[in-house]
């Protein structure tokens, strides 16, 4: 992180639901992933993005910076 084309998280082998939002909290992508997940800039634009990752246990979340 920063990243211009791909990133990728490393999560426990459970399902998650990896959400990312703009800076103002609108969802932008919403995607089930489990153990690693890559996540394509595709058509996110150069900024500050929100992530959260949530399983039934437990809730990470974080910032994503595309370049």
């Amino acid at each position: 992180n920063p990243f211009s084309n791909t990133t990728t998280i490393e999560l426990p082998s459970e399902p998650h639901i990896l959400t990312v939002y703009d800076i103002v909290g609108n969802k932008i992508r919403q995607e089930q992933v489990s153990g690693t997940a890559t996540i394509e800039r595709g058509d996110l634009t150069k900024g500050i993005y929100m992530l959260e990752v949530r399983s039934e246990s437990q809730t990470y979340s974080g910032k994503l910076v595309v370049e």
